[in-house]
């Protein structure tokens, strides 16, 4: 698949997810967006036309794992995005309200992360 000139938001806040992105964008050469804070990702959604892709954690840090990024699908859906939406969360629940509020599909963010450092030779084959 051609990857030049696709943008990606990424919002998410664990460091290691945002570094296997980041090489991969590198690698596959499509430009990537980070928003670690609820703060940022309302900023860069002021431009939501311009993605191809969202990947949306469904929480930025609280300990408490709330599910603040659901006023964030909210408003990406009350936009009219038709491009995928994708919810990252590591909790089943999570991923399922996302979708509930207009998330396109889900995927599992430890699983896609594991073969992406695979396959860049971050981790090695067994």
């Amino acid at each position: 698949m051609e990857t030049n000139n696709k943008k990606v938001l990424l919002i998410e806040d664990a460091n290691v997810a945002i570094e296997v992105m980041v090489a991969l964008a590198e690698c596959e050469k499509f430009t990537l967006i980070c928003a670690k804070t609820v703060a940022e990702a309302e900023k860069a959604i002021e431009d939501i036309m311009s993605y191809d892709l969202v990947l949306l954690d469904a929480n930025l840090g609280g300990a408490d794992l709330h599910l603040d990024t659901l006023p964030i699908m909210e408003k990406i859906k009350a936009a009219g995005f038709k491009k995928p939406v994708l919810a990252t969360s590591n909790t089943k629940e999570h991923n399922a309200k996302l979708i509930e509020a207009g998330a396109t599909g889900e995927i599992n963010k430890v699983y896609i992360m594991k073969e992406t450092m695979k396959s860049l030779g971050m981790i090695p084959e067994k």
